[in-house]
């Protein structure tokens, strides 16, 4: 598990996702990151690369670069292949 306090980075500072990803061992290309807040979670790994889906609990339908747009969680099974 990893915190923006655990990791002295937070977001959208791009460390926070990096290390993740570096420590973790995954390429940009193989992530998908997940969240509800388009600044915190969507724009600033979306400019890295990361795939990322926003969950738009409000159906606002805005866009923010990020690659899925989603209304529940739920609804991470299909992109996701399961």
């Amino acid at each position: 598990m990893y915190t923006s306090e655990g990791l002295m980075a937070y977001k959208p500072n791009p460390k926070f996702y990096l290390t993740i990803l570096n420590e973790c061992g995954y390429s940009l290309e193989e992530v998908l990151y997940v969240g509800d807040s388009c600044e915190e979670d969507i724009i600033a790994p979306s400019q890295l690369g990361i795939k990322t889906a926003l969950v738009d609990r409000k159906k606002s339908g805005n866009e923010y670069g990020q690659t899925f747009s989603i209304n529940d969680i739920s609804q991470l099974c299909p992109i996701l292949g399961c």
